[in-house]
């Protein structure tokens, strides 16, 4: 009798999580927004980032929808670069875009001193490893891939 008992208390209790699972309105649920920084690119590097940025909305991710890019802002100096990057490290992104070898590095050395995980995409860098991004082309040994 307590078997029986017990077993239906058990479909009652799974019934009732289905129930609420299904009668939620979906709407309401909310969408991840992605958050990627980019440290700011040199006028010659504008057509990639638009160009990522149309790949990005092809593939679903839409701008001010489900993803926010974020321009970090060249500073006077590197050390002033590197501390606004910082500064948006902190609040803990999805990705960062770093475009150009400056940027990479920058970002490789910003993500390091955080000791965080967030991952970087790189572009526009002829020579990874001569520049020390990543350890070699088939593993970045690092949160960096290209």
């Amino acid at each position: 009798m307590k078997k029986f008992f017990f077993i239906g208390a058990c479909l009652v209790a799974l019934l009732a999580i289905v129930l609420i699972f299904y009668a939620q309105d979906t709407s309401e649920i909310a969408q991840k927004m992605y958050r990627i920084g980019i440290p700011q690119p040199p006028p010659s590097l504008v057509p990639a980032l638009d160009g990522f940025k149309a790949s990005m909305q092809q593939l679903g991710y839409v701008e001010g929808g489900n993803v926010a890019y974020t321009i970090i802002e060249e500073g006077a100096t590197a050390e002033e670069t590197n501390a606004r990057l910082s500064a948006f490290v902190e609040t803990r992104p999805d990705l960062i875009l770093a475009l150009g070898v400056n940027a990479a590095r920058a970002a490789k050395d910003v993500t390091a001193q955080h000791g965080t995980s967030i991952p970087v995409l790189f572009s526009i860098v002829s020579d990874p490893v001569g520049n020390k991004l990543v350890a070699d082309m088939r593993s970045s040994g690092n949160n960096l891939t290209g």
